[in-house]
């Protein structure tokens, strides 16, 4: 190699240093900018957090998107910096916890909204299946969307419903959620002659056959003129769907059902801080599941 193409590649290598060193500048800028921000408007418990979000590997994916929008930015090439561009932006909205909760608030029954309550007497109450794991011992375990099983076991013990009927089948698994909710239901002391089961492999399976179970009750299952109202109870994100596939069941009119949300995800926003700003794993779940209500209804699910 000679001496003069030898020295014609030194700035090349000089600006592609230059151009890193600008993107890893501006990204530990940014860093610092959010833990100080969030130091002087929460305090030093919520700096640490902060900084250790900022460890996890959203937060670090967050950081190389933007790094990288920055540096091809510089370099001219303007499909790449689009492509990162768009990347970043779908990863700040999507996993920001204002965004997200935003975007809950469309989707989840209101909480203000009248709904059963515990002065309302119950035929039956209908626990939607979710929320209730397994351990590796195989025991049921409840997750947060657990709270259902709890809301129908708690109705049972005020003796404000004489049956609880469990939903869910899961396809290619071992356990099913009918299962699940029956044996949680039995560990909260709900006697086995009071449970029913009855399947389905998503929402509109489970009302299908919960129209079918009404028109043919099992043996044991309370008359409709025992006590009318038949609760369904299911996570308060959930909730508008399963109304609006029972509504398309025709069990509405079938039964007089009352929706009983639960599981609320939105809280206040409470204090705006700069640390609100970095991609959160629990925002991301909680956007996703907004999502999947929203494209779930425009494709009449």
């Amino acid at each position: 190699m000679s001496e003069r193409s030898h020295h014609q590649k030194l700035p090349v290598k000089k600006g592609h240093a230059d151009l890193f060193l600008h993107a890893v500048t501006i990204c530990i800028g940014l860093a610092g900018f959010i833990i100080l921000g969030t130091y002087v408007i929460e305090g030093r418990t919520n700096a640490t957090r902060a900084a250790t979000a900022l460890c996890m590997p959203l937060g670090l994916l967050w950081m190389l998107l933007l790094g990288s929008l920055i540096a091809f930015c510089r370099r001219k090439r303007k499909s790449v910096f689009v492509a990162f561009t768009i990347a970043f932006v779908l990863l700040t909205v999507g996993a920001n916890s204002i965004a997200s909760q935003i975007f809950l608030r469309q989707i989840e029954w209101p909480e203000e909204q009248p709904t059963a309550t515990t002065a309302t007497p119950f035929r039956s109450v209908i626990v939607l299946g979710g929320g209730i794991g397994v351990t590796a011992a195989g025991t049921p375990e409840a997750g947060q969307d657990g709270e259902r099983v709890i809301s129908a076991a708690q109705l049972w013990h005020q003796g404000l419903t004489k049956s609880i009927i469990c939903t869910g089948e899961d396809p290619g698994g071992e356990f099913h959620p009918k299962d699940l909710g029956e044996q949680m239901l039995a560990s909260l002391g709900v006697p086995a002659e009071a449970i029913f089961r009855v399947g389905g492999e998503n929402t509109a399976q489970e009302m299908q056959k919960l129209r079918l179970f009404f028109k043919q009750p099992q043996e044991g299952f309370p008359e409709r003129s025992e006590l009318g109202k038949v609760a369904l109870i299911t996570s308060a994100f959930h909730l508008k769907r399963a109304v609006r596939l029972a509504e398309a069941e025709g069990l509405d009119q079938q039964i007089e059902l009352e929706p009983l949300a639960t599981c609320f995800r939105t809280s206040t926003f409470g204090t705006i801080s700069p640390r609100r700003l970095i991609p959160d794993a629990d925002a991301a779940a909680d956007f996703g599941r907004a999502l999947k209500e929203t494209l779930a209804k425009f494709a009449g699910r």
